[in-house]
């Protein structure tokens, strides 16, 4: 469900799917290297 709905929220708002992946991405990398 949630993959349906990434695509829209990008599309209305870019901006902040960018913050969210640089989010994941930041939280994923301080995982791996905890």
């Amino acid at each position: 469900m949630g993959l349906n709905v990434t695509p829209y929220v990008f599309l209305i708002n870019p901006s902040q799917n960018l913050l969210y992946v640089s989010r994941l991405l930041f939280e994923r990398s301080a995982y791996m290297y905890t």
